[in-house]
């Protein structure tokens, strides 16, 4: 019954219970959608005999294996498999090095679990990688330097991962990155020169690690496809090199939370498609150009915290979009016994 079925979307129900083992008798099957349900125990090592399918997703349930998100058996079977979706479920363990025998997978997304351990090499040997999501797992160790070795990949997201380590050189060998979130984790150190090489950027978040050193101007003369440069929370010093106004077409630019210092460059008054500037709880010293007056899509900009001085040009009256501006200082009180 049912045997020379190819295509099985059963997503986005209200189905509980576990997957059946049965379905592991569709040896027709290519498309397996089970998504957004309430499917709970572990994935039937059965379905390692759908080795025509290509798509395979049972996001949004909870699934839970005990030792790997992948049965061994299905890493080892499912060779067709272009397509992986076991996103926000229960999984736990370490990925399994037999996942290189998925080699025509395109994306993997495992985000969203409570996988641990560290990542393994042989994810980076996953050569047809477009789309790598690890994020909100509970790993530990660095980004394998295999990384590099994913030519092809366009989106990388391994926000809140427990990693730690610094960010590998490799990492800039993937030349056709468009989004890149490594925030929410312990990495540490400068962002690797060879980062400069992600032309093709568009969104772009490191926020919440304890990276240091400079925003360096090689980097900013190359990310000018950036329509989002988060940088917050980190240890980023030196000044604000004016190569920040070749960033045209981003709408959030966030660099507070560091400790940068120097003065503003007027070159922010080129981002002509700014949003939303936060450079609050900085070092930086000297007076608010009148180049902001340029900013007329702005909604928001923050000062908030810095050493600036002097007066607001009268060209901030040209920023016919905003809605909220903040250039105050904070001051500790001198406590004297009556504190």
């Amino acid at each position: 019954m049912l045997s020379r079925l190819v295509f099985l979307d059963m997503g986005s129900n209200n189905f509980t219970s576990t997957i059946p083992v049965q379905l592991g008798n569709l040896l027709e099957l290519q498309v397996l959608r089970l998504s957004n349900n309430s499917l709970n125990g572990q994935i039937p090592y059965q379905l390692s005999n759908l080795q025509k399918a290509w798509n395979f997703n049972l996001a949004g349930n909870y699934l839970l294996n005990p030792d790997h998100p992948l049965p061994v058996q299905l890493a080892t079977s499912l060779k067709n498999l272009e397509f992986l979706n076991l996103t926000s479920n229960l999984f736990e363990g370490e990925i399994p090095v037999e996942i290189t025998h998925l080699s025509k997978l395109q994306h993997m997304r495992l985000g969203l679990n409570k996988l641990n351990g560290t990542i393994p090499y042989e994810v980076g040997l996953l050569s047809n990688l477009q789309i790598l999501e690890l994020n909100d797992n509970l790993f530990n160790g660095p980004i394998p330097s295999s990384i590099g070795k994913l030519k092809m990949l366009q989106t990388l997201n391994f926000q809140n991962s427990g990693l730690n380590s610094s960010i590998p050189y490799e990492l800039g060998f993937c030349t056709n990155l468009t989004f890149l979130d490594l925030s929410i984790n312990n990495l540490s150190g400068p962002l690797p020169k060879s980062m400069a090489s992600l032309s093709q950027l568009v969104d772009f978040g490191i926020s919440s690690n304890k990276l240091s050193g400079e925003v360096q101007a090689y980097f900013l003369s190359n990310w000018t496809n950036l329509n989002s440069l988060q940088l917050q929370h980190n240890n980023f010093s030196g000044v604000i090199p004016p190569e920040i106004g070749l960033l045209q077409k981003v709408t959030y630019l966030y660099l507070f939370d560091n400790q940068l210092l120097g003065s503003l460059p007027p070159e922010i008054g080129n981002l002509s498609n700014l949003i939303d500037l936060d450079l609050s709880n900085n070092l930086i010293t000297g007076s608010i150009p009148s180049s902001l007056g340029n900013l007329t899509t702005v909604v928001s900009i923050n000062f908030y915290n810095n050493q600036l001085s002097g007066t607001l040009p009268p060209e901030i009256g040209n920023m016919q979009s905003i809605t909220s501006l903040d250039y105050t200082r904070r001051f500790w009180p001198q406590c004297s016994t009556e504190c």
